[in-house]
């Protein structure tokens, strides 16, 4: 039977607090301030140098000195091991363990950003360097398709660094003692897969974490994908997109794998019947988008499934998404990143009008394309019911839902707009009295290469965001 040092002691490691998730400090510090003052001097003392000590074992993970960051724990652990730092640090000991992260490619607070966590699984100690490498490579997969490129700027990402105690993937009769449990799936193409539940605790020690992870199985092959972790088999880096695709937006397979005559539910990319007109994406086939269609064969089945392609989504064996999957990332994307980075003042407060005030909105823009921004000034009986966003590190906006809509013509208008937007309330032609200002940032999705927007179809909304103040005319 497999004894998973990480996997068995998981519960002690969740079982510590943690910090929110847009501070960029360890648990440990945290922790250390938990210390009561009611607590000996010199068990705070000890609870200081513990988290001190802790902190240097981090920094060397971050820099990837990662033999003497073991060495370290250990002292940590035997030096101090009634410290929340010693508990911790003797879990980060053991032959399976998380030993630390470190940023990859920071675009931005986590708070608005998509943070994806890069591990690996049957990586020993001598050999966390060479998964390093394949960590630093993800940003740039990632860049080299067109959809994940033009949003690559809401993302952020982080190496985690886990090692393991055996070199291996279970399968064929065999075990191995790895930190995530990595194993082949009893199919015939044995792809990689691994404990889910393993990989969630490791997140769970990342301040920025959001449940998103893509792990590398040194010992596999191909891959498997969903809810929100994505699994590569070795250096099968032609599988990233497609396994992110499935994890990340919920996309289906669209190749055909074998013979059935059966019949499959509706997804966003695979129906289960072939009729033009229940397809779920039939809004496609309506707008005459390119190449869109209903054609048989889909979720490894050649019968009783369809896809909206004859071939060349990467969700079947091409290199990019189809206009249908490519909707689904950008949605998936807007569910979780607002398009307003921040705005002053701070919205909610209330401002007056003497002396007229300026406002300034952080709007994050996409590679090529820019973002449609609209202000009213509205007396404040006009003004629609305010729909806040979500807030929270696993946050879905689509639990919003569509903002209503604002009679009449905005006030002022900017399309395309830059990363910045300021504009200086008018009110002189205001009579007195009090009015609500409202700023509306929505992407577009109309990228220049292409003849239609990216998303045709929004219900929830999530790609218009809004903010509001008080407009107090005197």
């Amino acid at each position: 039977m497999r004894t998973s040092a990480l996997r068995t002691s998981g519960m002690r490691a969740s079982a510590m607090p943690t910090i929110a998730r847009p501070a960029r400090r360890t648990l440990v510090l945290a922790l250390a301030l938990t210390v009561s003052l009611a607590t000996p001097l010199a068990a705070q003392s000890d609870e200081a140098a513990a988290a001190k000590a802790f902190t240097r074992a981090e920094d060397l993970v971050a820099k990837a000195n990662y033999t003497a960051a073991r060495a370290l724990y250990r002292e940590i652990a035997e030096r101090w091991p009634k410290t929340a730092a010693g508990q911790l640090a003797a879990l980060r000991a053991q032959g399976n363990a998380f030993l630390g992260r470190a940023p990859l490619l920071d675009n931005g607070p986590s708070a608005n950003r998509i943070d994806i966590v890069v591990m690996g699984d049957g990586y020993m100690l001598d050999k966390l360097n060479a998964f390093d490498d394949i960590a630093r490579t993800l940003p740039k997969n990632f860049a080299r398709d067109p959809v994940l490129e033009e949003y690559l700027g809401y993302h952020n990402f982080w190496r985690a660094s886990v090692v393991s105690r055996e070199d291996g993937i279970d399968g064929f009769g065999r075990t191995y003692d790895t930190a995530l449990g990595g194993r082949m799936l009893p199919n015939v193409h044995g792809q990689a897969t691994v404990d889910r539940g393993a990989v969630q605790r490791i997140l769970g020690e990342i301040p920025e974490a959001e449940g998103l992870a893509v792990v590398f199985v040194k010992a596999g092959q191909l891959g498997t994908g969903g809810g929100g972790v994505a699994v590569i088999g070795g250096r099968e880096d032609d599988t990233v997109i497609h396994e992110w695709g499935h994890a990340f937006a919920g996309l289906a397979d669209e190749y055909i794998d074998q013979v059935h005559r059966g019949r499959t539910a509706d997804s966003i990319n695979v129906a289960g019947s072939g009729d033009p007109k229940t397809v779920p994406w039939r809004h496609w086939i309506e707008a005459g988008a390119p190449g869109i269609g209903v054609y048989e064969g889909a979720a490894g089945m050649q019968r009783g499934a369809w896809k909206p392609t004859t071939g060349g989504c990467v969700m079947e064996h091409g290199r990019y998404f189809c206009a249908v999957c490519r909707e689904a990332v950008v949605l998936a994307i807007h569910r979780r990143v607002d398009p307003i980075d921040g705005a002053k003042p701070e919205p909610g407060s209330t401002l007056r009008s003497k002396p007229a005030p300026t406002l300034t909105v952080e709007v994050l823009r996409p590679r090529t394309h820019g973002l449609d921004v609209r202000f009213w000034v509205l007396p404040k009986a006009q003004a629609p019911a305010e729909r806040p966003e979500p807030q929270g590190a696993r946050r879905d906006r689509a639990e919003r839902g569509a903002l209503p809509p604002i009679a009449g013509e905005p006030d002022w208008v900017v399309f395309n707009a830059g990363k910045q937007v300021q504009w200086k309330v008018p009110v002189r032609e205001r009579k007195p009295g009090t009015y609500v200002v409202v700023c509306r940032v929505r992407d577009t999705t109309k990228v220049a290469r292409d003849t239609l927007p990216w998303v045709l179809k929004d219900d929830a909304g999530v790609l218009e965001s809004e903010r509001r103040w008080t407009l107090l005319v005197e």
